[in-house]
């Protein structure tokens, strides 16, 4: 089958990945908000229609009457409310859309992770499986100098041991390896259970990358702060609870509006147009403290979108923080790591020959070979 690169990887989740399309769709709900909000700055045009049986026992005059007519409305004034609910609107639709650039860079910080955990389970397997050879190896050095006298049996039960748990080590890793590769393919929506052959890793870490990327952490926090879409997010849902304590203040207040209708009845004996034009003012003056109790809440829920904003500024400083200090750490690590590798190798190698050669113990050949 054909190897997935990572590039490949990220790009399939990308675009299968349920939580993408999700976040896409929830957007264009906001975006239809904000269109109904605007409809608000348009007229409204009615087409109205009745047909009825009129009739009374006083005066029979039983007889079909109807009437059709058009009527047509214009906001002209409402003290600011629907310019904010469309500010509302427009705000909400911008943290929607930052909401989406979140769940992108989610999906792509989780494609790389999964990726490179498979890769990483991996490579613990081939591990995993090298000490098993190594250990069956001496396993059968130490039978051999046991047949010839060389050793006493309680060297071959060491080994074999040794090999025992090096087996029980290598089903761990295999097993991890098949889970994380599982949730590779449910990531880009494949089937658990769909086989995955990952291309190169690519260039492993050297120390010129490790110490061109040691950026001041106060730097790196400021960049964050700059670019992650979800504390933009939090800013426009604030903004969008302070045009909400706008529109409720509004919905308290006198409505002004344009009003004409012209319709045709036909009563029996009466017929003709009638029509109107005029302006309507609405002035709420007792709503049962409704009015009053929307504005509390609308307030309190811009106190609670600031405390949100400063809980995500907060974990966006925290996120820098762990991830660079989890960076500098693993990359100095790694590098450390492969001196102390390529000496236990030798090590090893050393120590086996020894062995196998008839000089030596078991115990320090199972030491090296753990090292």
């Amino acid at each position: 089958s054909a190897q997935w690169t990572l590039a490949q990887v990220v790009e399939r989740a990308l675009c299968a990945n349920p939580q993408t399309r999700a976040a896409w769709a929830a957007a264009r709900v906001r975006a239809a908000e904000l269109g109904q909000a605007l409809g608000a700055y348009l007229p409204e045009l009615n087409a109205q229609a009745s047909f009825s049986r009129i009739g009374a026992d006083a005066l029979p005059n039983d007889h079909w009457a109807w009437q059709t007519g058009l009527s047509a409305s214009y906001l002209l004034y409402d003290f600011g409310g629907r310019d904010a609910s469309r500010k509302q609107a427009e705000a909400l639709l911008a943290a929607a859309n930052l909401s989406h650039e979140t769940v992108v860079r989610d999906v792509f910080r989780d494609a790389v992770s999964a990726y490179y955990r498979l890769v990483i389970a991996r490579g613990a397997v081939l591990a995993a499986r090298q000490s098993e050879a190594a250990a069956q190896e001496t396993v059968k050095a130490a039978e051999a100098r046991v047949k010839a006298g060389a050793a006493v049996p309680a060297d071959r039960l060491q080994a074999q041991t040794a090999y025992s748990q090096r087996r029980l080590e290598r089903i761990r890793a295999e097993g991890a390896a098949a889970l994380l590769q599982g949730e590779l393919a449910s990531l880009m929506s494949l089937p658990a259970d769909m086989p995955l052959a990952l291309a190169d890793a690519g260039e492993p870490l050297s120390a010129m990358m490790l110490e061109n990327s040691m950026e001041s952490t106060g730097r790196l926090i400021e960049i964050a702060k700059q670019r992650r879409p979800e504390l933009a997010a939090a800013e426009s849902r604030v903004a969008a609870s302070q045009a909400a304590v706008s529109a409720a203040k509004a919905a308290g207040r006198p409505v002004i509006a344009a009003r004409a209708d012209s319709r045709y009845v036909d009563s029996g004996p009466v017929d003709g147009w009638d029509s109107s034009i005029g302006v309507h003012v609405s002035v709420p003056l007792f709503t049962g403290y409704k009015s009053t109790y929307r504005v509390r809440a609308a307030e309190a829920q811009v106190r609670q979108a600031e405390a949100e904003r400063d809980r995500v500024g907060n974990s966006v400083a925290l996120d820098v923080w762990r991830g660079w200090q989890s960076f500098k750490t693993s990359g100095e690590a790694y590098l450390q790591a492969k001196d102390l590798l390529e000496a236990a190798e030798a090590a090893e190698k050393l120590t086996r020959g020894r062995y196998q050669a008839g000089l030596g113990s078991v115990l320090d050949v199972l030491n090296a070979q753990s090292s």
